[in-house]
């Protein structure tokens, strides 16, 4: 059953590597990906889901370890247990500085985040959900007008 909602936000996703990491070095490739160990969500994360399908009908990937903490990823990354492919803002968290980052070429790879009213909810809880968002648009245009006003 498909809830009412709508389309909050949506992310590419990045490869994290630690610094040195040989991939760092070079442009975007599965082929190379396939024979790095991973650094993987748990299998309930929607992340973990996105990544498996875009690895289905290649010849795959080996979990060097499996954690449910983003924090955790970013430091096993980090001292090198493995590579992963995270939605870019899981990347761009304060906790993934030093990491190397690069974007994921791939259109179809990506994270998506709805918002979602129960049935019954009523008008109000989507009424309130596009007043945050429309907030949140308001705010991003301000900081670019700010940008370009400062320019």
């Amino acid at each position: 059953m498909e809830l009412p909602g709508f389309e909050v936000t949506r992310d590419g996703f990045e490869l994290l590597t630690a610094p040195g990491h040989l991939p760092a070095a070079g442009p975007f490739s599965w082929a190379v990906l396939e024979a790095d160990p991973f650094v993987d969500f748990g299998a309930g994360w929607t992340a973990r889901q996105v990544v498996g399908d875009a690895f289905a009908g290649r010849r795959g990937r080996t979990s060097a370890c499996v954690v449910d903490d983003v924090h955790l990823l970013l430091d096993l990354v980090r001292n090198g247990s493995g590579v992963a492919l995270v939605p870019a803002s899981y990347a761009a968290k304060p906790q993934g500085e030093g990491l190397v980052r690069t974007a994921v070429p791939e259109p179809d790879l990506a994270w998506v985040v709805h918002f979602a009213c129960r049935p019954g909810a009523g008008r109000p809880s989507c009424s309130f959900a596009e007043l945050l968002v429309a907030a949140e648009v308001v705010a991003d245009v301000r900081s670019v007008l700010g940008e370009r006003l400062r320019a």
